[in-house]
């Protein structure tokens, strides 16, 4: 069962502002779920705002997305980049280290917002942020996102559960841009990647984004921000996670570590990919593609 102390999460006008380590998806997506049932249930007031970078993944949406992926998941997997179907909507995408993920989990009915509206606030948070840093981002009608002309360099994908929202935004700082091309990003083509150290050729620290993000959310929100620890989130006790913040989960004991490294479903998404890619054209052109990757990746 949940509970929590309502003497650290202030007011219900407030966020429960969450910063986390790099963090496996798998990972992420569990501690969401629990949030997201907390928040559902009336066990926690608050809504719940988490600020993260994510170990290298590609992931689908729930309607699907994996026919853009233009390289082998099993191979991927031998170079350390897991591929993973996630209940949020849109199309295939990369997260990595050096790129900003914010997850918030509020209840969209008890703000008041609809999706559109909720989405459009999203994006002016990036806007925001990227105009602190003098780069001029924009929305593109009909895909949902920031684009610094046809450089896409913020994306969004939420899911909604009974009023519930979550997943949410990611805003491109410092990553490796690289693994975007081994995909069709959101399923678009003819589009590129970019983030901010591109555009601005120089190095940008995202500890300094992530702080000009979190202004501008409590601003565009208008909630106030309570600092809860990642020591307090991802504490591990002998019956379960133990957090201040969502109160304590009574399971069999559960290894963060493991969590962080929760395996690809080999034999479903390599069963879906090759699915989608069986045409002896595509396949071809998928070889000729792996073949220059490769080359590329080890210098031959």
């Amino acid at each position: 069962m949940f509970s929590y102390d309502s003497q650290r999460t202030g007011s219900e006008k407030s966020f429960l502002n969450v910063e986390l380590s790099m963090m496996g998806y798998g990972a992420a997506q569990d501690l969401q779920k629990n949030i997201v049932a907390a928040r559902r249930e009336k066990i926690i007031n608050n809504d719940v705002v988490l600020w993260l970078e994510h170990s290298p993944v590609f992931t689908y949406g729930r309607h699907g997305g994996i026919d853009n992926l233009q390289m082998d998941p099993l191979l991927l997997e031998k170079r350390g980049i897991f591929v993973e179907q996630s209940e949020r909507g849109g199309n295939i995408t990369f997260h990595g280290p050096g790129q900003l993920v914010v997850y918030p989990i509020i209840d969209l009915e008890e703000a008041r917002l609809d999706v559109p509206g909720y989405v459009r606030m999203l994006e002016e948070v990036m806007i925001l942020t990227a105009e602190d840093f003098n780069v001029e981002i924009q929305r593109r009608q009909g895909s949902p996102g920031v684009w610094v002309g046809n450089r896409k360099i913020g994306s969004i994908g939420i899911a909604i559960q009974k009023g519930i929202s979550f997943h949410g935004m990611a805003l491109n700082v410092n990553l490796d841009l690289t693994p975007f091309e081994w995909i069709h990003p959101c399923g678009l083509t003819n589009i590129t990647m970019s983030s901010l150290e591109k555009e601005l050729s120089k190095e940008v620290e995202l500890e300094k984004v992530r702080e000009r993000a979190q202004a501008h959310m409590a601003s565009i929100f208008e909630k106030d921000f309570v600092m809860i620890s990642n020591e307090e989130v991802l504490k591990t006790e002998e019956h379960g996670l133990s957090s201040p913040l969502i109160g304590t989960v009574v399971h069999e004991k559960v290894d963060i570590e493991l969590l962080n490294h929760r395996p690809v479903a080999h034999n479903r998404i390599m069963r879906e990919w090759r699915n989608q890619t069986q045409s002896p054209k595509t396949r071809r052109k998928l070889q000729c593609r792996q073949t220059l990757i490769d080359g590329n990746i080890t210098g031959r």
